[in-house]
């Protein structure tokens, strides 16, 4: 041929569907041995507990007088160290997830990349940035960079995909402290410049 194999139409679309399907397999061991434990789930009721106790001490000290406002504004931080520690032990927790998740994503990765090796699974629909081009044209042969290999279109759909089941499945983490905050000076700096 001189060039890659030629896509097979319904490679692009299988592909995406082995990496929904392998994400929905990875969430399940996930499921079974992490967010099934009572562990994990008094830990996230624990979270979901202090967290409503921090928002409302929060909102309590805004209408207090400056007296009981500092006493308040102690309670908060007292709220937000035990909120950062059971945060701690949630990603020791997520950390096994994350662990699992990866190897059986990278099982499937391994064998779809054996399976296809050399072969175009779609075609982009633009040529991809230079940088990006040996991502996209990973294992192909031939100078035609709107072809794409099953490396990037797996990597991409896998990333995608996971996060949207973890929604749907009612299983991604919290909002942790550390994301609360930021958001907060992130608004508190938009007020100050009156962006808000």
């Amino acid at each position: 041929f001189g060039g890659a194999l030629m896509a097979v139409p319904w490679l692009g679309v299988a592909t995406v569907l082995i990496a929904a399907s392998g994400s929905l397999v990875a969430e399940g061991i996930n499921w079974v041995l992490v967010y099934s434990k009572e562990e994990y789930v008094k830990l996230r009721e624990r979270i979901d507990a202090a967290t409503k106790r921090m928002e409302k001490t929060k909102e309590e000290s805004a209408v207090a007088d400056s007296a009981k406002s500092k006493v308040k504004n102690k309670a908060v931080t007292r709220h937000e160290q035990e909120i950062k520690g059971l945060d701690n032990d949630l990603a020791r927790l997520q950390t096994r997830c994350n662990l699992i998740s990866s190897v059986v994503l990278f099982i499937i990765f391994w064998f779809l990349t054996s399976a296809l090796k050399g072969i175009s699974v779609a075609r982009l629909p633009f040529n991809p940035f230079k940088f990006l081009t040996h991502l996209t044209h990973h294992g192909l042969e031939g100078e035609d960079y709107t072809q794409c290999a099953v490396h990037f279109l797996y990597a991409l759909s896998a990333m995608g995909v996971r996060a949207n089941i973890q929604k749907a499945l009612g299983l991604a983490p919290p909002k942790s402290i550390i994301q609360m905050q930021a958001a907060q000076a992130q608004m508190a700096y938009l007020a100050s410049k009156k962006l808000l």
